[in-house]
Parts: structure tokens; C-alpha cells; sequence
């Protein structure tokens, strides 16, 4: 029986407001904020928001499962990049096994608290906080191309490390419930895959029929894979 695989999610709601009163003319400081006073170089621009076809993504390759340790979710910071789905960890007290997973090996593009999803999201905003990473989606996108309005939102239990990003998920199989990781490494080309599966849990991204397709980019859209 196929494990199913659950994602939390809650409503977030923000509250915006601010203003300051009015400037004290015995303090030349005041209409500065701490007091530094104007800046002779500009801020640096920040970085776009992503939008779809910045992560134009399609592929048939596959990664494998394992059985192995769980670790703890440790937060941290997310780096700009793009993470591509290495492997998959059970406990193995689950019963899944060690063999190929049978699921397409999603893609994340993070960005200056955006991102985009190649998988079944889309594209939107996130926060940090703690071990908790929040998504809130504004748009679905399918190989780059812009898809409908969204307000979903999103909640992950993560790990986040220089070369990688963890995700915490909730899997069922039958009556039985457990903690799963989905590890996801950042990479620079999306189709590379590995010349040898490890037997331990590693990067087991490969072609495993004799039609795999892949296709990339990062400036537009893809064709559909066959």
C-alpha cells in the first residue's frame, strides 16, 4: 500500500501599521531614524520576487527511498538557490524499505523570501521561524508558465544547511503513521544525475526506464515531458 504524505497548514493573518509623530525641533536627530542621519550610498536593490519561469522544470527521472535515522528539525537560514529532490529517509520501523520511490524528483527555487515550486505548487512568499518554514502561494505555475491566482498556504517542519534543505513530513501507510525527510541539495544544473546509487542514503537522482526525459530553465518555459 502506497504511503500517503501529509503537509500542515493554517491561516495567517498580518497586521500592517506604523507612523511616527511629530518632529521635535530641539532634537536635529528626530525625523532620522536612531539618529544616523542621511547616508551617502544607496541601498542595495533587493532581489525580485521569483516568478514562474524562473524555474522552468520537467522530468521523468526518479530518486530512491531509505530506511534510516530521522534527524531533529533545525531551522536556519534559507540560502538563494535551487534545491532538486536527492532521497527520501523512513524510519525503519515504517516497513517502506530501501528501493526506487517511483515519484518525479521535484524543484525548489528560493529567492529573498520567495520561491518556486516545479512539483504540485506554485510560486509565492515565505518566512521562517524556529524550525517552521510558512509558504504562502500567490500563483500556481505549470513548466514556467503562470497559473492561476492562489492564497494557499503552507506550513513545513525544515532543516536548512548551506548545501541543502529538509523537509519534515507526517506519512501515513495504513494505520500507521510516522516522521519522514525529504532531502532536497542545491545544485546548479536540475538534470545532472548520479552515476552510481548509493546503498546508504545519498543523491539516487537517475533515469531508471529507457525513455527518461528532462528539461530545464531558468529564464522561461519547458516543454511538457513524454
Amino acid at each position: 500500500m502506497k504511503a500517503t504524505l501529509f503537509t500542515s497548514s493554517l491561516l495567517l493573518f498580518v497586521a500592517c501599521g506604523g507612523g511616527s509623530g511629530p518632529n521635535n525641533n530641539n532634537n536635529p536627530d528626530a525625523s532620522t531614524a536612531h539618529g544616523d542621519g542621511p547616508t551617502s550610498k544607496m541601498d542595495a536593490a533587493p532581489a525580485p520576487a521569483l516568478a514562474c519561469k524562473d524555474l522552468a522544470y520537467c522530468s521523468t527521472y526518479e530518486i530512491n527511498q531509505y530506511d534510516g535515522t530521522i534527524d531533529t528539525p533545525a531551522g536556519g537560514t534559507v540560502a538563494d538557490g535551487i534545491y532538486r529532490l536527492a532521497y527520501n529517509v523512513n524510519p525503519a520501523s515504517a516497513g517502506q524499505g530501501n528501493d526506487t520511490f517511483g515519484d518525479y524528483a521535484e524543484v525548489w527555487r528560493f529567492q529573498a523570501g520567495t520561491f518556486v515550486n516545479s512539483d504540485i505548487w506554485g510560486r509565492g512568499t515565505f518566512t521562517t521561524s524556529g524550525t517552521t518554514m510558512t509558504q504562502n502561494e500567490v500563483s500556481g505555475c505549470y513548466l514556467g508558465t503562470e497559473g492561476t491566482a492562489s492564497t494557499s498556504m503552507r506550513t513545513y517542519t525544515y532543516t536548512a544547511l548551506p548545501d541543502r534543505i529538509v523537509f519534515f513530513d507526517q506519512v501515513s501507510n495504513g494505520s500507521m503513521m510516522w516522521t519522514a525527510m525529504r532531502v532536497f541539495l542545491k545544485v546548479n544544473d536540475m538534470c545532472t544525475t548520479v552515476s552510481t546509487v548509493p546503498t546508504t542514503p545519498g543523491d539516487s537522482y537517475r533515469c531508471t526506464v529507457s525513455n527518461c526525459a528532462c528539461n530545464e530553465s531558468t529564464q522561461g518555459t519547458v516543454q511538457q515531458c513524454s
